[in-house]
Formats: C-alpha cells, structure tokens, sequence
C-alpha cells in the first residue's frame, strides 16, 4: 500500500513526539511526579493564525498575539492554567512559573510558552462582569503557531511547537497520536479562507454606560483634590455595555482591528465562554535576550483628518503644560522601577508624538539590559500599574480609583502578553480593548485626571478611545473621508 504525503507527514510527526515524550516520561519517573513536555514539530507551510485562533480548534481557551513588527502568534488549548490572586498575583504566578520550567522536558529548538494576563487589581473585589477570571492567570497551551516577518511578508518563518502533561506512567505513543491529530487539524485550520475583515454598522447591540454621572463627579472631585495637593494624578476610567450576544463577531472584529492597527499590538484571550480582546498602543515590557524595551505613553489627543489641522493638535499636545505634567510622570515613575530589574536605563529628554488611527500620545521609549536572574515578568511586577492606567503617587491613586471609579477595571489596563522558558517575553497594557460574554459586550476607555481636567473633556476623551472597538463589533461605521 502506497501512503499519501499526508499520511507519512503523520507518521513521522507520531515518531518524533514518540520519541520526545519517551524522553519526558523517563524524566517524569525520575522525579517521580508529573511534568510539562515540549516538542517541536515541522512548520506549517503557510497559516493564517487569525483564522486558526477563531476556527474553535481545540477548544474555548485559546489566545493570540500580533506585534506593529510582524511578530504573530496563536495558542491553543490548554495543558494548565496558573492563577494567582491578591496583591501578590504576578510573584506568585511567576514562582509557578519557575517550578513547571525547572521541571520541564524540553526538547530540542523549543521553549516553553506561558499566555495570559493580570488584572488591574488582582486583589479584587471582582463584579459580576468579571466574577469568572482569576487576579492572574498564564496558560500552557497545547499547540502553539508562531509566525515572524521574513525578508519580506511573503516569507514569513512559521514554527509550531506542542506541550502536554507527562506521568511516571503516561503511555507516549497514545500522547504522541493525540498530538499528532491536532497538529494536523490546525494545520487544516489555518488553511481555510479568513473571516471577512469587516463588520457592517449594526444597531441592535443597545449602549447601558456604567454609572456616567458618578463618574463626572469623580473626575470634578479628583481634579480638585490634585489642585489643593493630596496627589498629582489619577487615572479614571469608564465602561459601556452593550446588551446582546456579540461572540459571532469576535473573528470580523479581530480582521478590522488588524486591518485598521498597524501600528498596535492584537491581543486575544478566550477562557470558557467568554473572549477579552483589543489593539493596545502601549508596550509596557519587551525582554529579548537581555534587552529590555518600555513604552512611557500618557497625553492624548484627537486626530484631524486635515493634515494641517493635525499638526496644530500634535503642536497642542506637545505645548500643553498638563499633558506633559501627566506624561513626565510616568516617566519618572518608569525609571525609578525599571532600575530594579535592568541596568543601563536610558530614554530620550523628550518625548515624541506616536500617532495612531483616532488619537496620538505623547510617548517616550526606554531601553535597557536585564539584571541577572530577572524575567520579564519581574518586570511585570515591578511596572504595573504606571502612571498612565492609575497615577501618581501609585499607592494613592489606585486608593482614589477603588472608592471612586464607578467599575470593576478586570483586566482592562492590566497587563497581557507571554513568556517563554528563559525569562524572554513581552507584555502590552490591556488598552483599547472588549470583554465579549454571551449576554453583553463591554467596552472600556479611561483619562489621566489633573488638577485642571473638566469632567465634560475627559468624557469626551473616553468616547474617542471607545471608538475604535465599537468600528470593529460594527455598532459604529466611521465614513472613510473623515478618517485621519
């Protein structure tokens, strides 16, 4: 009998996992205790990671990744889920981290990969919106696609790595089938047509903003605390929901915001039956083989279709003495944390306009070089919150957003990203963003607060940052003409 090309892929995948997971359960008896394998597998020829990560393959709990640089990456399924919660979610879930790492059989060209993300305030209280997620929680997934920009995008590198839990007495051939089978349903997966990038314009979704008057006030009572010197910012925020069952529209709303931010990092996490996504303008932490890369992002404004009207906004922007108050701040702020895991910190003496699709920032990068026996998700703890998502003083400002904002944050401005198995990674600040459950769609946005911010203005602030997620869950069309 002649094998089809497909069926000699599958039998020499099954013989290299085979092989591999042999090696893994030998380890496993040594140490008599469970462990996590990783094997690396033949890559995809080609793959569209947005139409895997939306294609239900292996389940709910899925998550995906897409860098300004062309750095993609799609994880599903799940092996284990570490949680942590209280204020010491980050720490705890890094030990955690450590322990599988140290444990781990890790196979030749592969490393291990963690997923997820933190709350704003993983010490809680959660609402009913965010009841279900953890403070913190980094998922190993089963099968990981990652795909980075070649010499040019039509040759992209495309590799493809699997981790399962190994017993003292798991049987590896029954494990390296069952790997092999998923393999090849992704590699199907991703082969399939895309979904259509963009949504229409659909009003049935009705908006149920959270309290807005409650938190006008909080911004009128908060700027007049900063004016007689209690503190020097805070960060408010808002959330509008939508009431209707949007998780159809995950996979259009994911191509429109690929389509249209180039210039973000998407970001995508699924855990049961609810989906938590956006198109964040600001890296808080990039570690790549020592380096360490921040983004300082705080002062905003609009953007104007009319180039010299645009230039006005970015010369506003850079003159104005509260938006540069707010953007030295954080930072200060970052400088003085990044000195506790990176040495040789530097950044400009000023910052520079980052435009975006809607609005620009006034941004400022840092660099640096990690200190021995730091990861990146020590610099997760140290960082987070900045300035930019709470204020300044830290511990005062997330004080006032506790007995002010009128919501439960979850893990809008918290952080989200990955890390692999020798610390390198990199994490966003979960801004622009949605959480998508069965009964509701929920958007959030948030402003700095100064001592001269008008309540009216920060509101208006927030309606732009939503803007770009309610274009793409289609409840809002903007006409291309009046596009920056």
């Amino acid at each position: 009998m002649v094998l089809t090309d497909k069926e000699v892929l599958t039998a020499g995948i099954v013989a290299t996992l085979s092989e591999a997971l042999t090696q893994a359960v030998l380890r496993a008896q040594a140490l008599g205790e469970e462990i996590v394998a990783c094997v690396s597998l033949p890559p995809f020829a080609d793959c569209d990671l947005q139409a895997l990560v939306t294609s239900g393959v292996a389940g709910a709990r899925r998550g995906y990744w897409l860098s300004p640089r062309g750095e993609e990456r799609c994880a599903l399924g799940a092996i284990q889920e570490i949680v942590g919660d209280g204020e010491d979610a980050v720490a705890d879930v890094a030990a955690q981290w450590e322990t599988v790492v140290a444990k781990a059989s890790v196979g030749v060209g592969c490393s291990l990969l963690g997923y997820g993300g933190f709350a704003f305030a993983p010490e809680g209280p959660r609402d009913a919106v965010w009841q279900d997620w953890p403070g913190g929680a980094l998922v190993l997934p089963r099968i990981h696609v990652h795909k980075r920009a070649g010499v040019s995008l039509r040759t992209p590198t495309i590799t493809v790595s699997v981790q399962q839990r190994v017993q003292p007495d798991s049987d590896p051939v029954l494990l390296a089938r069952d790997l092999a089978q998923l393999y090849t349903l992704c590699q199907e997966a991703g082969q399939r047509e895309p979904v259509a990038a963009k949504a229409s314009t659909d009003t049935a979704c009705d908006a149920r903003p959270v309290d807005d008057a409650r938190y006008q006030m909080a911004v009128a009572e908060t700027a007049s605390d900063i004016r007689a010197g209690r503190y020097r910012k805070v960060v408010l925020a808002r959330r509008v929901d939508y009431a209707c069952d949007a998780r159809a529209r995950v996979a259009k709303a994911l191509g429109t915001l690929r389509d249209t931010f180039s210039d973000s990092t998407l970001f995508l996490f699924g855990r049961d039956d609810a989906v938590f996504l956006g198109a964040s303008p600001e890296r808080l932490i990039s570690v790549q083989a020592g380096t360490v890369a921040i983004d300082c992002l705080a002062g905003t404004t609009v953007r104007s279709p009319d180039r010299a009207q645009d230039e006005q906004l970015m010369q506003e922007l850079l003159d104005s003495k509260k938006n540069r108050a707010e953007h030295q701040a954080v930072v200060d702020f970052v400088l003085k944390a990044a000195a506790s895991f990176a040495q040789d910190v530097t950044c400009a003496p000023t910052p520079c306009i980052l435009k975006l699709v809607h609005v620009q920032h006034l941004h400022t990068p840092v660099t640096g070089r990690l200190r021995e026996g730091q990861t990146v998700l020590s610099a997760v703890q140290a960082l987070h919150p900045t300035p930019a998502v709470a204020g300044f003083p830290r511990q005062d400002a997330r004080t006032v957003i506790r007995d002010r904002e009128p919501l439960d944050r979850g893990y809008y401005a918290g952080p989200f990203g990955f890390i692999d198995s020798a610390g390198n990674g990199e994490f966003v600040v979960a801004l622009r963003c949605a959480l998508v459950r069965p009964e509701a769609l929920s958007l959030f946005a948030g402003g700095g607060i100064m001592g001269d911010s008008e309540a009216a203005v920060e509101w208006a602030e927030t309606e732009w940052k939503m803007r770009p997620m309610r274009t793409a869950f289609g409840l809002e069309q903007m006409p291309a003409e009046k596009r920056p």
